[in-house]
């Protein structure tokens, strides 16, 4: 299970970059002013608000890490996985675009490093392009041989209905007792861990007792989720979502878990489990 230091690592780093870019382009703007360049001033107005868009980010997901008071109100806000598949995946090529206007605009006006914008531009632009789309239009919701071994296993009963799953490794056989394993049942979200004899531990969160969920994208590429959901008491599932499958898309596994946690919170969802530890 990941802990605050997930949260907090990231915080430093967002900040760090943040505070980088204010201090390098932020005198560059009154110099540029000072010598007429309107081009390099231009420039300078865009990295500076781009450190400023990353302060503002690191400030959100410290308070988001401050003892989860990130609340969840069902039916509003996340609205970016709240989008369809076909919505999410115009909305990324709109990113991608965005990125090489700004690279352009970076590269063109000599705004910073050379090398270390392209390094970066060409980062956001491919990780889009050949991990998070392609996972996106393949994504399973409720892949056969991922349901075949956790039924085999007794992780989840025969008769239990699932609405997702989601694996953060490609194949079976590269199970491991730190893999991301989560299905979402009729009445809960259930978090898998190996243990050494071969069966499952899970964790439980009833779907109608869901308070608080949190998302952070780690690193710069967008390409993992950090996912957070609690009960608001002593119930918290925390896992990473690397996206290291061809048929898991951690966007498209929390929009299933958002629609799922609606439905039941707003009235229509089964009761709540009877423990939240089982083995299976």
């Amino acid at each position: 299970m990941m802990g605050a230091s997930d949260y907090k690592k990231q915080v430093r780093k967002l900040r760090l970059t943040g505070w980088a870019g204010l201090i390098f382009f932020g005198p560059v703007i009154p110099l540029a002013i000072t010598e007429g360049e309107a081009g390099i001033m231009l420039a300078g107005l865009l990295m500076t608000a781009a450190s400023i868009w990353v302060l503002i980010r690191a400030r959100r997901v410290g308070k988001a890490n401050e003892h989860y008071q990130l609340q969840y109100v069902p039916g509003e806000g996340f609205k970016r996985y709240r989008r369809t598949r076909e919505q999410k995946l115009r909305m990324l090529t709109i990113s991608q675009w965005a990125a090489v206007a700004v690279l352009a605009a970076a590269l063109f006006f000599g705004a910073g490093s050379g090398p270390v914008n392209l390094f970066i531009g060409l980062v956001v632009f491919l990780s889009i392009q050949f991990y998070i789309k392609p996972r996106i239009k393949r994504h399973l919701r409720v892949d056969p041989q991922t349901e075949a071994e956790l039924r085999n296993a007794g992780a989840i009963g025969p008769d239990e209905e699932i609405r997702a799953l989601y694996k953060d490794f490609e194949s079976w056989n590269e199970l491991r007792a730190d893999a991301t394993v989560l299905a979402i049942t009729s009445r809960d979200l259930a978090a898998f861990a190996l243990l050494p004899s071969g069966s499952f531990e899970a964790a439980y969160v009833p779907l109608n007792e869901i308070r608080q969920i949190t998302v952070q994208n780690i690193g710069y590429s967008g390409r993992r989720l950090l996912l957070s959901v609690g009960d608001g008491g002593h119930r918290i599932i925390e896992r990473h979502l690397h996206g290291r499958s061809r048929l898991d898309s951690p966007e498209e596994f929390v929009s299933d878990l958002l629609k799922a946690a609606d439905e039941a919170l707003l009235g229509y969802g089964p009761g709540p489990s009877d423990s939240d530890w089982r083995s299976a």
